[in-house]
């Protein structure tokens, strides 16, 4: 029998083809949308808008909506920029001054 290197190389890729095996397809679940499993809801609210009014010089009471425990201070605001709001809290001993994201507070502001 003569071999030469195209037959060997034929022979080759033959065995290679022949140790091949076709994958099965995988199933994928279809999500199940109900009462029981329903899909998450994200509101999105603009969140670079500070209350009307709300102004350097201004002055407001906040009130938070959160639940057991409630917060309210009254604050001055010093400057803003965008959604953000240099506030200075008063009321009791001590006043402090930061910078606080407004829009994303949970509660209500009251301009004083």
């Amino acid at each position: 029998m003569n071999l030469n290197v195209r037959n060997l190389t034929v022979i080759g890729i033959g065995l290679m083809v022949a140790g091949l095996h076709a994958q099965k397809p995988v199933t994928v679940p279809v999500a199940q949308v109900g009462a029981g499993s329903p899909l998450p809801v994200y509101v999105v609210n603009d969140v670079s808008r500070l209350p009307e009014g709300f102004e350097p010089g201004s002055t407001w009471t906040f009130s938070s909506w959160t639940t057991p425990s409630a917060l309210t201070f009254s604050a001055r605001v010093d400057k803003t920029e965008g959604g953000w709001a240099y506030l200075t809290l008063t009321g009791g001993a001590a006043h402090s001054s930061r910078w606080y994201y407004v829009p994303q507070m949970p509660g209500a502001w009251e301009k004083q």
